[in-house]
């Protein structure tokens, strides 16, 4: 065993010495040539000379120039041994974690070799900011998919129910004249198991948001109608009223905007109001000024947040005093309404008190050119 560890260090220095000689070529060449020449010059100027010099003196300051080249590389070569001994251990590492254990507490013994390793710090770094940021992403989607399963279990229960009613009202006939009811509750409940479904997708479609942007014109009337009679019969179970208003021309409101994307915060806004709300959901759509941009505001009547949880809602899985309170809360429609709006360039802001409701603002930058035509029209 020892033999064996004696070659392989012999093998390794004689490696490191071949090694060595052909990087440093350039320098110990150039050298020799100099010592070369050096020696000529004097051997010139001793033969030239009176009293001549004697040729030992030659040779002795040849000796002394040689040892001194001698010593200097060896005292060169010794430290980038060091340095090639620590850079071979990183290389056999096989625990990435270890890395930073075999690299020199300070400074490197020479320059090449602090940028090595420098260059090893900042990869190391950079994988672990990666492993951190990829543990992070996977806490979430963990988190996502138990809150999500979590949550559908009251709508699935609920259907569970409504079929059973369906079953005893179908024996006792009474099955025609309590279906539309029983209809609409079950419709109600498949829309929620969709909203789930539709937020844990989303989620994951945030990571590479732009392969799934496409931008068109968008009348926000039309969409804000369109969402609030998507939940129609929501509204009625719950006995909301709700309400859009205007001001000014409905064909000014017009933005440049992926539909798809701006319809989603929508829709997590009025779910919220759905189940926080009491008896009213007002969306209005309003102008700063002549040439300044829009709101979309969307206010309930709710039991409201106090300041603590208002500073808290848009957090992923926080869902306050009042989502405890509420088995379908999933903390995450105001967090998915928020990034989306952020990537649409757009700014979503929340405003709330307890016992006043909460006031949900989609604000829209300035840009006329998205206006219709008439609008941009001078005069």
């Amino acid at each position: 065993m020892g033999q064996v560890r004696i070659r392989k260090s012999r093998a390794a220095a004689t490696r490191f010495v071949f090694g060595y000689a052909l990087d440093h070529w350039r320098y110990v060449l150039p050298t020799l040539l100099g010592l070369a020449l050096s020696l000529s010059v004097f051997a010139l100027a001793a033969t030239l000379s009176s009293p001549p010099y004697h040729a030992w003196d030659v040779t002795y300051a040849a000796l002394l120039a040689l040892i001194g080249l001698v010593f200097g590389l060896s005292w060169d070569a010794l430290a980038r041994y060091q340095d090639r001994m620590r850079l071979e251990r990183i290389a056999s590492v096989e625990d990435v974690e270890q890395v930073t254990r075999w690299l020199p507490p300070a400074h490197a013994t020479t320059a090449d070799a602090e940028q090595c390793f420098a260059a090893i710090r900042a990869c190391d770094r950079a994988w672990r900011n990666h492993q951190a940021s990829t543990q992070e992403r996977v806490f979430f989607y963990t988190t996502l998919a138990a809150r999500a399963v979590h949550s559908m279990k009251t709508p699935l229960q609920a259907l569970a129910l409504l079929v059973q009613a369906g079953e005893h009202a179908a024996q006792d006939g009474r099955l025609e004249r309590e279906w539309p009811e029983l209809a609409r509750r079950a419709w109600a409940e498949l829309r929620r198991l969709d909203g789930l479904v539709s937020q844990v997708l989303h989620s994951v479609r945030l990571e590479d948001f732009a392969r799934d942007l496409v931008p068109e014109r968008v009348s926000l009337p039309a969409l804000a109608r369109e969402v609030i009679n998507a939940f129609k019969h929501d509204w009625v179970i719950r006995g909301i009223y709700p309400r859009l208003e205007i001001d000014g021309d409905p064909e000014t409101y017009t933005v440049f905007t992926d539909r798809k994307w701006l319809r989603l915060i929508l829709e997590q806004v009025t779910r919220n109001a759905l189940q926080y709300g009491r008896s009213s959901f007002t969306v209005r759509l309003a102008r700063d000024g002549e040439d300044a941009g829009f709101r979309l505001e969307m206010r309930d009547d709710g039991e409201g947040m106090p300041p603590e949880d208002l500073a808290r809602a848009c957090e992923p899985f926080y869902t306050g005093a009042q989502g405890r309170k509420v088995a379908t809360a999933t903390g995450i429609g105001l967090y998915l309404a928020r990034e989306a709006a952020n990537r649409l360039g757009l700014r979503l802001s929340l405003s709330s008190w307890p016992g006043g409701g909460t006031t949900v603002t989609l604000t829209f930058p300035r840009a006329q050119y998205f206006a219709p035509e008439h609008a941009r029209l001078p005069g």
